[in-house]
């Protein structure tokens, strides 16, 4: 009998010019595997087949003997064999991974690095109903949502999986059949792994109850697999709608249904962490949005997600710049892409912007105090005019929605405290008075001519 249809070659995607790649270990499901695609491959229906085996390290001289199994089954049916190994445990100590992750990584890498190499069109795996079955119930003990309860896929990028409606006993039987042996691993049996255990003794007492549990649990992810393609296309297009000034728009999101709201954030975290996302990460998300804007919440990689008035952006976060210019009254001073100007004046003048201001530094600036107008410290604390006392100048910008591009303005200071935060007030300790004596009228303008020089000095 041959155990892999039209219909199954077509799921996949294979055809009379595709070229698969066999990730195949030796054990009994990759074996049958390797049969099944070289009778697909005999008979035309796929134009090359070829198999690549990664030696894991882990278990010595049992490990290179399935090697040479593997490259000797190979041989003999004509089949292309590729080889490689890498360093597992030092993976899994340097990077905090299980053995099973760091096994994974390095296995998949190689995978795809061959892949290319080769000029194949993608990578097949044995993975069948049973692994299916066992990948529900270990998502569903580790509390996964709809994404996780879908299992794996028949297709998804470049990787296929042929066997994924088949059963375990299946794949023997079809074995049987052609008397053809294949390896065995011990680690299989070791419960220290989950995987093993919900195969060695959860699925056993699940099937006490009902023998026919794998196909219900493979059919199980099906559906969902279905739901969630749905579900996936309407947050896509809402997505798609959402998008505004280089980000998302904040109250577009936050009129979506929650299942498709917490959809689309999780395909914008996918986006920007590269599929490293977590159930976490998309509740801070959802409290992001939320909150007051100019929140910022770092996620992982060097990626920081925050919002710039209503707009949600992710991604690296642009450092403000760190400058330090000392400033004379009465001078021009150029810094940070601002161009500031100021004058002594005899009296008061109201300012027509929160970038103008009058300061008496009668009681802050003697003979020694110098001036300078600085980036933003972490830290910062600022006590702004008629306020009661101190506050952060952090806490400031998120209470007032401050946007982003206008948290890194030059602020004018002394060696020990800032005296104006242009955009907001000056300090109540500046408070222009009948007493004022030393007055200064300072006004900020954005300096284009800085912005068009940056422009010129960069296409150099």
């Amino acid at each position: 009998m041959r155990i892999l249809s039209a219909d199954d070659l077509e799921r996949c995607g294979l055809g009379e010019k595709t070229h698969v790649l066999l990730a195949f270990s030796g054990g009994s499901d990759s074996t049958a595997l390797l049969l099944a695609l070289h009778e697909a491959w005999r008979a035309g229906e796929i134009s090359a087949l070829s198999a690549a085996h990664f030696n894991h390290g882990l278990r010595g001289a049992d490990a290179d003997a399935d090697e040479r199994f593997c490259r000797e089954l190979c041989a003999r049916l004509g089949v292309s064999f590729y080889r490689g190994n890498g360093d597992v445990r030092g993976l899994a100590r340097r990077e905090g991974k299980s053995v099973e992750e760091a096994a994974r990584t390095l296995r998949y890498a190689f995978l795809l690095e061959t892949m290319h190499k080769i000029g194949a069109d993608c990578i097949a795996t044995a993975h069948h109903a049973n692994d299916q079955a066992e990948t529900l119930l270990l998502h569903l003990l580790r509390g996964a949502g709809l994404t996780g309860l879908c299992g794996m896929l028949p297709v998804r990028g470049r990787i296929i999986r042929p066997f994924l409606g088949k059963t375990h006993e299946e794949l023997l039987a079809f074995l049987r059949e052609r008397g053809e042996r294949y390896c065995t691993d011990a680690t299989n049996a070791d419960t220290a792994y989950a995987r093993n255990r919900v195969r060695r003794e959860l699925l056993p007492l699940m099937q006490s109850f009902q023998p026919e549990i794998v196909r219900h649990l493979a059919s199980t992810a099906s559906l969902l697999a279905e739901e969630e393609a749905y579900l996936q296309s309407v947050a896509d297009k809402a997505k798609r709608k959402a998008e505004a000034q280089g980000g998302y728009d904040r109250n577009a999101l936050r009129c979506l249904p929650r299942p498709v709201q917490r959809r689309v954030l999780l395909t914008i975290l996918r986006e920007t962490l590269a599929y490293d996302v977590r159930r976490k990460d998309v509740e801070r998300l959802e409290e992001l949005l939320a909150g007051q804007p100019g929140v910022c919440i770092e996620l992982r990689q060097g990626k920081h997600a925050w919002l710039d008035e209503n707009i949600l952006r992710l991604g690296v976060r642009a450092e403000t710049p760190t400058f330090c210019e000392p400033f004379m009254p009465g001078e021009i001073c150029r810094t940070a892409g601002w161009r500031i100007r100021s004058k002594t004046v005899s009296a008061y003048c109201p300012p027509s912007s929160a970038f103008e201001a009058c300061l008496s530094l009668d009681r802050v600036c003697g003979s020694e105090t110098r001036l300078y107008f600085r980036s933003r410290r972490a830290g910062d604390r600022f006590r702004p005019l008629g306020g009661p006392g101190e506050r952060l100048l952090s806490d400031v910008f998120t209470d007032r929605k401050t946007p982003e591009r206008l948290r890194g303005v030059p602020l004018l200071c002394t060696d020990n405290e800032i005296l104006f935060v242009p955009g907001y007030t000056v300090a109540e300790r500046v408070r222009v008075t009948a007493e004022s004596k030393r007055i200064i009228y300072i006004k900020l303008e954005e300096d284009l001519g800085f912005e068009r020089q940056e422009l010129h000095d960069g296409g150099h």
